[in-house]
């Protein structure tokens, strides 16, 4: 889905900040992603448990760009070509980060896709 691809990515710098959902104040981890999917017009809880809730569950090898990652205690978009974009943690910005390199340090992450 390039159009949530899209708005994720014009938050790319954005500042992390703890419990931060919009552009003004910065973001966390989900804060950030229920922003971005509600541009979109797809509500999503400010909580990276509960948003694992939300969606369609799509097998973790079928990923597609758009689709919400849901990790224990984090949450990203995937934005194709092995990417992903998150607010990561504390002092870095919305950035992208390698998938792999997630999956290797987390696990394999619930997929869910909207739209």
């Amino acid at each position: 889905n390039s159009g949530i691809v899209g708005i994720a990515q014009s938050q790319l710098g954005a500042p992390y900040v703890w419990g931060g959902s919009s552009p003004s104040t910065g973001f966390d981890c989900s804060g950030f992603t229920a922003w971005v999917y509600g541009q979109a017009g797809h509500y999503l809880p400010h909580s990276s448990g509960a948003q694992a809730g939300y969606g369609t569950p799509v097998p973790a090898s079928q990923v597609a760009a758009g689709d919400l990652l849901v990790w224990s205690g984090h949450v990203a978009v995937y934005a194709g070509n092995g990417q992903i974009i998150h607010a990561a943690t504390s002092g870095k910005p919305v950035k992208y980060s390698g998938y792999s390199a997630m999956v290797a340090a987390f696990g394999t992450p619930e997929v869910r896709r909207f739209g």
